[in-house]
């Protein structure tokens, strides 16, 4: 049951952040990959630094940590960019961001996590399946970028000046 309630917690992590600082799904899902390239370049550095920081305990989660400093910092040097007439409207890809969150993070989890996430046939899903599930979602979030921000930049053609 527990890893349930993680579960939820890692795939509702971008909704909350993305209503709480009103930030737009594709500013938390371009620090969402972000986040996974760093994390995939990076994550022996971080281990090694939270290794003789906090301890050999703490190290198997670097890699999960350099994933989630992007998203966190994201929301908050942008929070109040989203409009309150869209946020309604960013519900549904800020869970799907949620959900390719999951995607990255429970695979780099530690193993007896792993393991344990299971026995949960969501997380098992996501585990199982995560390839789709990328690729499924950033082509979902390029159409939804392409038609709803596609008017944002309408009219503020600069002039040349003489």
């Amino acid at each position: 049951m527990e890893y349930l309630v993680l579960l939820i917690a890692i795939v509702s992590f971008p909704l909350v952040l993305g209503v709480f600082f009103r930030v737009s799904a594709s500013a938390l899902f371009f620090s969402i990959m972000a986040g996974e390239l760093l994390a995939r370049f990076f994550h022996v550095e971080a281990e090694r630094a939270l290794k003789v920081m906090i301890g050999e305990s703490a190290s198997h989660y670097g890699e999960a940590l350099i994933l989630l400093i992007p998203v966190l910092l994201t929301a908050i040097v942008m929070r109040k960019t989203l409009p309150r007439t869209r946020l309604i409207l960013s519900i549904i890809p800020l869970m799907i961001a949620g959900i390719v969150l999951a995607v990255f993070l429970l695979p780099i989890l530690p193993a007896e996590l792993q393991a344990s996430l299971q026995n949960n046939q969501y997380a098992k899903i996501i585990l199982e399946l995560n390839s789709a599930f990328v690729g499924i979602i950033i082509l979902s979030h390029l159409v939804l970028m392409w038609v709803f921000d596609r008017n944002e930049h309408k009219g503020k053609r600069r002039r040349k000046k003489d």
